[in-house]
């Protein structure tokens, strides 16, 4: 009996060794989403265009397997959308008519898996107005300092354009103009403008394309002088500021003289004493395009 008794002791001993005590047990997640913090709203047209980035955990620093639902808060309304995926990008539309005139505060709420609301996102301050109208006659043509896109303003309440690009670029402007020197030669781009006053854009313009090609002749290069030489005429003129200059080309009484000059002076030895010469040089660019001619320098040969 006595080594029954111990061994039911010890096996009891060891049962609550086994079982381990390890405290009172813990309460349910919550499944709280974390709250949006990067919420961007702009109004385009006549919608309301909310982005912004779903949160990928919850308040108590798990993951969130799903959002239930989605609200956004204008001013005093509330208005439910499709929830969005956790940690995903999330894009919402929403008809801005009814606050057209109103400063509306604009937030986001989401809903866990447990009914439970996160805190509100960040608040956007939105001056909502009638729709502005899109730039108009968007044209695209080949400059010399690369494409100039130009548009006509179709609305008097415009600030600023935002002009966009195919290959992806975006640039703003405050008048309706714009040069866009990113370019590469021989290469198409397309351009798209808005219209933007305040956080209210307008809707995307016409489309208007042009192809990248230089076109253009440098300037004509300036101070060309003719000095008497020993047996020969010298000329000199001021080096050409052309960012693509290849060459200079020197002509004598309008007739074609020398070509290829690298330099911004030339040796004239093809001379017939007593008789007088005029000059005149061009500039050449990289793509063979000639400047005009400079002004002229006369001199009679000694």
């Amino acid at each position: 009996m006595r080594f029954v008794s111990c061994l039911g002791g010890a096996v009891a001993a060891l049962l609550l060794a086994g079982c381990g005590y390890v405290g009172d047990p813990l309460p349910p997640a919550l499944n709280i989403p974390v709250a949006v913090t990067d919420l961007r709203v702009v109004q385009r047209g006549d919608k309301l265009i909310l982005d912004f980035t779903a949160p990928a955990l919850t308040t108590d620093e798990t993951g969130l397997t799903v959002i239930s639902s989605a609200e956004v808060r204008i001013a005093d309304d509330t208005i439910s959308t499709a929830p969005p995926t956790p940690g995903e990008p999330a894009h919402i539309e929403i008809s801005a008519r009814k606050w057209v005139g109103k400063d509306a505060p604009v937030r986001v709420v989401l809903t866990g898996p447990r009914g439970q609301r996160s805190e509100d996102s960040n608040a956007i301050a939105v001056r909502i107005i009638e729709p502005l109208a899109a730039p108009a006659n968007v044209q695209a043509e080949p400059h010399p300092e690369g494409l100039r896109v130009t548009w006509t303003n179709s609305d008097p309440r415009a600030a600023s354009f935002r002009i966009r690009r195919d290959p992806a670029a975006e640039a703003t402007s405050d008048k309706p103009e714009y040069i866009d020197r990113a370019i590469e030669l021989g290469k198409e781009y397309k351009y798209i403008v808005v219209a933007v006053a305040g956080t209210a854009e307008s809707l995307q313009s016409s489309q208007a394309s042009a192809t990248a090609r230089d076109a253009f002749a440098p300037a004509a290069p300036l101070n060309l002088t003719a000095i008497a030489g020993v047996n020969s005429i010298e000329l000199n003129w001021d080096r050409s500021t052309e960012a693509d200059l290849k060459n200079y080309r020197i002509y004598r009484n309008d007739m074609l003289l020398a070509r290829d000059l690298e330099t911004p002076s030339f040796s004239d030895k093809q001379i017939t004493p007593g008789q007088r010469y005029r000059y005149a040089v061009t500039a050449v660019d990289r793509n063979n395009n000639e400047s005009p001619k400079s002004a002229v320098a006369e001199i009679l040969a000694p």
